[in-house]
């Protein structure tokens, strides 16, 4: 890997004909550590932003020790990378194998669940385990998202309430979440 003092000094020592790739992990670890500090609840770094290792072991350094993942190749590189993180499996879409070797082979305990199909396949899979950590995701507007996901995350209205009340029954944790969409660059998305 190349080292430049900036990116305009890899274009001036580099003059690349072709898009390059640039990591600033020391940039990734500053931002969060910041968060970290004023944010009072548990950070989850989501893999999906970017997978880079020097990036995710940046974030890691930092202090972040919660990463949402989304299959099983995340699963694997977390869980074999560092010891003390807890993962929580947020694809809307589990298959049934994942869900198993997650929870057996990788001690996830934290799924979020958008549908009672969903819900079926992670009690079913962990053996009506006692110690989930069930994430309901609800569904919500994407109106400030560039790239709107509405109709991909969440349970909405009378389901959510009634995947709420099953969860609720099986769960050692309940919690909830939203996804607001992607490119959300005004706070109202939130």
């Amino acid at each position: 890997m190349e080292r430049h003092t900036s990116a305009l000094a890899l274009v001036l020592e580099s003059a690349p004909d072709l898009p390059v790739h640039c990591v600033r992990p020391h940039a990734a670890e500053t931002a969060a550590r910041w968060f970290l500090r004023r944010f009072p609840g548990d950070v989850l770094y989501a893999l999906k932003a970017n997978t880079t290792p020097v990036v995710v072991d940046a974030v890691y350094r930092a202090g972040v020790r919660f990463f949402d993942v989304a299959s099983m190749p995340e699963i694997e590189f977390v869980a074999n990378r560092y010891e003390d993180a807890r993962l929580a499996f947020m694809h809307p879409v589990k298959a049934r194998s994942a869900i198993r070797r997650a929870y057996h082979e990788f001690g996830v305990r934290i799924f979020a669940v958008d549908s009672l199909a969903e819900l079926s396949k992670v009690v079913e899979e962990t053996g009506s385990a006692n110690d989930l950590h069930l994430i309901i995701r609800i569904a919500v507007a994407s109106d400030y998202a560039q790239h709107k996901l509405a109709g991909k995350f969440g349970a909405s209205g009378p389901e959510a309430v009634m995947l709420l009340r099953e969860a609720r029954s099986v769960a050692a944790e309940l919690g909830v979440s939203f996804h607001v969409g992607s490119q959300c660059m005004r706070p109202e998305a939130w």
